[in-house]
């Protein structure tokens, strides 16, 4: 095997010894068999093959070869190659994984490779993780000292016997408690010698007019931990009923991201390999409860908004899951999100419907007297247990579930409720892949339904006819509305200012200039500002804010889309935007060989057309020279995406707030179906609004009151 560079940024190099060392230090049978169970067929093993659904056992590995190979999809490798394909790893992260198990230390990473600012980013990001996740060991170790032997923890600890949680899930889902002193955490962490800033980075606590505070007091913590189990962030829960936000989670930090992190996986890896399933629940205390009553298979999402990274690390676990959310109207719609992003990652997914509305820690802890404080004492909870697996093992597919709920919805016993119901199902028919399952299950539900299985067949052809025909005509539109939505964006831009034509608050156009200076300062920063961008695109995207963004986000995701277009977006000014224009046209050509970077100043000027935006280049090369170190660049130009995103995110709020306004009045003075029509347009426009009223509140978790954490370098 040729030595690995390992992926960019990292610098680590491993050489052809080192490798070989552990391989011979390691037992690929052994590594194999935490994910395979194994049988030994003379000198090879044999197993199911992880990789693809077979009855007949086709799956080999060699222990004298030291190689694994499966000779029904032709997947083969050594014991890297396996972590790599199983885990979702890079090659360096199976290299380091299998070298801390074998006992081999590995060299420090090569810095000799790259320009020497390239050296020196990639060794100052080494570093920071590290120093990042050694402070969040140290919080979690803090917070659960203060839940365990701290006179204020004692509200915590009540919480928690209240809940029937045991002593040993204290300790084996590291919890704690967070003192309510403003500053408990930052003065221990301040003793260690950690600066204010890497504590602001790793998401414990904020900045205020007055300085420094912890972002978590007096709560109940969840430790919230990678898939090695260290400590990436934390779920803090209030204790006195009515506080809010009830639930606050770490912000994301350069360790955790609430959209990639499972709570519980590092616990639930090992059983949900060896059962071959995995079962997703909502809340922290759920998976804590399934744990404990021996459903450790069991992990939760950060909150009911399932992600496409998350059904990636479970895919890469097992294909089947179960979800077991809550029975209620949220719960209900959470988990049909959930499916619908399982089945597109390719996973079997399953729906276990609790008995009598309860979430499973309630139905768990439940028993015939019904009462937590008896379930904890193990007097009550056999009933509870029993119900909770039932419901489990009868979990039923993605194809019923919605059946059974369109019958719910829809009245079987009349006609009007039996045409509903067939035509609610009729997309989920569709989906159905296999013609010989989806002709089941047509015959069956035509048959519960009580309709003709020729009349629901000739309904479910039609649907699928009229489908094919709208995606067509959208193709052949594909064109000209990536053209208009790239007009609608600019002109949501231009119209996004509060002042006078359009142009934007003061901080918002200083954030935009800084922006400018950014990508200007270095290649460096300009790929800072084009990642930042694109994220905040995405994210615009994911929340249904700015419809053509996430157009343009996804052609560019493909490759195919021009990525100026959303980057101009983010500029309200207009005379930024000209000027981002210019630097995004000499940055392209410099992609191409012909220029270096950062351009000239006189250069860019000169790409102006008629000169006009000088007086912008001259103010924007003034703050390129505040921006000195490579830090700065970083924290500048997170701080200012985040002042933009705010202010796109407020300006739209505003503007549906206008648009609901205007349709009150009109349907006031309508009557009759014009009244219908905008009364329907008026709902669909609040439900967009409370969504964003959600992400709003969201982001407000990440300043002081709402405007102080996104700080505008120089204000």
């Amino acid at each position: 095997m040729a030595p690995d560079p390992g992926p960019p940024g990292r610098g680590r190099f491993f050489g052809d010894d080192l490798l070989d060392e552990i391989r011979a230090r390691t037992d690929i049978v052994a590594v194999i068999g935490e994910y395979v169970p194994l049988k030994r067929r003379g000198a090879n093993y044999v197993g199911l093959c992880p990789f693809h659904p077979e009855k007949t056992p086709s799956f080999t590995v060699s222990p004298d070869k030291q190689m694994f190979y499966c000779f029904g999809c032709q997947t083969g490798g050594n014991v890297f190659t396996f972590l790599m394909k199983r885990e979702g790893l890079s090659f360096t992260e199976a290299v380091e994984h299998l070298a801390g198990r074998a006992g081999v230390a590995l060299p420090e990473p090569d810095l000799g490779r790259g320009s020497a600012a390239e050296r020196a980013a990639a060794e100052r990001r080494r570093r920071e993780r590290e120093l990042l996740h050694r402070v969040m060991d140290f919080a979690a170790r803090f917070y659960q000292r203060a839940l365990v032997k701290s006179p204020e923890g004692e509200r915590a600890r009540r919480y928690l016997r209240r809940r029937g949680v045991r002593p040993e899930s204290v300790e084996t889902f590291r919890l704690g408690y967070s003192p309510p002193a403003w500053d408990a955490l930052l003065k221990a962490l301040k003793a260690k010698g950690v600066e204010e800033a890497v504590l602001e980075r790793a998401g414990l606590v904020r900045r205020g007019r007055d300085g420094y505070y912890d972002l978590f007091r007096d709560r109940l913590m969840f430790t919230i931990c990678d898939h090695r189990g260290r400590p990436i962030g934390f779920g803090a829960r209030a204790l006195d009923d009515g506080e809010e936000p009830k639930y606050l989670n770490s912000p994301e930090t350069p360790l955790f991201s609430k959209g990639r992190a499972l709570y519980g996986l590092h616990l639930a890896a090992p059983a949900i390999r060896r059962g071959g399933r995995a079962l997703v629940v909502e809340g922290y205390m759920d998976v804590i409860a399934c744990h404990e009553f021996g459903f450790d298979y069991a992990v939760a999402s950060m909150g009911t908004a399932f992600t496409p990274d998350q059904a990636r690390s479970l895919r890469r676990l097992t294909d089947t899951v179960i979800t077991a959310f809550d029975t209620d109207s949220a719960g209900t719609q959470a988990t049909l999100k959930g499916l619908e992003v399982l089945s597109a990652a390719g996973c079997r997914v399953k729906v276990a419907e609790i008995p009598d509305g309860k979430d499973p820690d309630d139905c768990l802890r439940s028993g015939r007297a019904g009462s937590r404080a008896e379930a904890a004492g193990g007097s009550g909870s056999r009933d509870g247990r029993a119900a909770f697996a039932r419901a489990v093992e009868r979990a039923v597919p993605l194809v019923e579930y919605r059946f059974r709920l369109a019958v719910r919805r829809h009245d079987p016993s009349t006609v009007e409720g039996r045409v509903r119901a067939a035509a609610e199902i009729l997309p989920v028919l569709a989906a159905v892949e296999s013609p010989l399952e989806r002709g089941e299950y047509l015959r069956e539900f035509a048959g519960r339904l009580r309709v003709s299985e020729e009349a629901l067949r000739a309904e479910l052809v039609r649907w699928t006819k009229a489908q094919a025909d709208t995606r067509r005509r959208g193709g052949v539109r594909d064109t000209d509305r990536r053209s208009r939505d790239n007009r609608e964006l600019l002109e949501i831009a231009a119209k996004a200012g509060n002042g006078e034509g359009g142009r934007p608050p003061a901080a918002v156009a200083k954030a935009e200039r800084i922006l400018l200076a950014c990508m200007m300062t270095s290649a460096r920063g300009m790929s800072l500002v084009l990642e930042e961008m694109m994220q905040a695109a995405e994210w615009c995207r994911e929340i249904g804010l700015l419809g053509p963004v996430g157009e343009e986000v996804a052609a560019a995701a493909d490759g195919t889309g021009d990525p100026g277009a959303w980057v101009l977006g983010w500029f309200s000014d207009p005379g930024h935007r000209r000027v981002a224009e210019v630097l995004l046209g000499l940055w392209g050509s410099r992609e191409g060989g012909s220029g270096e970077w950062p351009p000239d100043a006189a250069g860019v000027v000169d790409a102006l057309e008629g000169g006009e935006g000088a007086e912008t280049v001259g103010r924007v090369v003034f703050e390129v020279r505040a921006l000195s170190e490579e830090a700065a660049v970083e924290q500048a130009v997170r701080d200012c995406v985040g002042v933009v995103k705010e202010h796109r995110l407020n300006s739209r709020i505003e503007e549906l707030h206008r648009r609901i306004s205007e349709l009150e009045r009109k349907v006031s003075e309508l009557e009759g179906d014009e009244a219908g029509a905008d009364g329907a347009e008026r709902a669909r426009l609040q439900s967009i609004l409370f969504e964003l009223i959600r992400e709003q509140i969201d982001l407000e978790r990440h300043t002081d009151g709402g405007t102080g954490h996104w700080q505008v370098p120089g204000d």
